[in-house]
């Protein structure tokens, strides 16, 4: 037993640094790279009158941090979505308009079990001059879906491609990168930043 001791010391220390500067928001260790070539939401028209609309819902100590994680799960969207997306200006729309709605039971409820809730509240504001009806399922299985660990898979390509960049932008913001699906730990850096 007292051999495999360095051994099991060894495995602990080279995973203990692997998770710490995997994961250098968590340990404040900042990663050294440039964070020029990424593009971070600092404001989103779209997003910003959305939660408008439902910022009396949002007590003043929380509305800010939610509004910061909108962002932040926008930016990551933007990321995981690929370059082939068609029409990515009204894709990343439709997510603003999701995301501002994505999260809001946990207020307007005050429900823990908040993603139908969250959705009727979506349902209820939304603009339907602005959003086409498919835009606005669209962001229902956006809303329902962001908390699924697995892939969405629906056989539909460009639905599943933004329903997962949502779901893994809001992982990697909800776990402040421990779980993030490849997302560069500087774009993790930057949009904190």
């Amino acid at each position: 037993m007292r051999r495999s001791a360095p051994v099991l010391i060894a495995l602990v220390a080279v995973l203990t640094r692997a998770f710490i500067f995997g994961n250098p928001l968590l340990f404040r260790i900042r990663t050294g790279e440039p964070h020029d070539d990424f593009i971070v939401f600092q404001e989103h028209e779209v997003l910003d009158r959305e939660l408008a609309k439902i910022k009396s819902s949002i007590p003043d100590k929380d509305y800010l941090r939610y509004r910061n994680h909108c962002l932040r799960v926008l930016t990551f969207s933007n990321y995981f979505l690929s370059d082939k997306i068609p029409h990515r200006e009204t894709v990343m729309n439709i997510i603003a308009m999701a995301l501002a709605y994505h999260d809001v039971a946990l207020w307007t409820d005050g429900e823990l079990n908040y993603l139908e809730p969250s959705v009727k509240q979506m349902e209820k504001n939304v603009d339907r001059e602005e959003f086409l009806d498919s835009q606005i399922k669209l962001a229902r299985e956006i809303i329902m879906e962001h908390h699924k660990i697995t892939s969405y898979n629906t056989g539909h390509p460009t639905t599943d491609e933004i329903v997962n960049a949502v779901r893994k932008a809001d992982w990697a913001d909800a776990t402040m990168g421990i779980i993030r699906f490849g997302l560069p730990a500087a774009l993790l850096e930057a949009a904190y930043d």
